[in-house]
């Protein structure tokens, strides 16, 4: 339980840096729409960390898009 409640807590670090990313509407807006795309897949995955078959012994992280 401890493992999972760490790693949620990593999950969630992670996704509130994407929200500063997100949630700027000049920023967003000035994305192309394929960064876009890979934004909202990156968030989406990170949301779907605890239903990895492996988690919490075994995590697979997304990888944050470059832009």
């Amino acid at each position: 339980a401890e493992k999972a409640r760490l790693i949620r807590m990593e999950r969630d670090f992670l996704l509130e840096s994407l929200d500063l990313i997100i949630s700027n509407p000049l920023r967003w807006e000035a994305m192309s729409s394929d960064e876009k795309s890979q934004w909202t897949a990156y968030r989406q995955a990170l949301l779907n960390v605890p239903q990895q078959s492996s988690f919490p012994n075994s995590v697979t992280w997304p990888e944050k898009p470059d832009a």
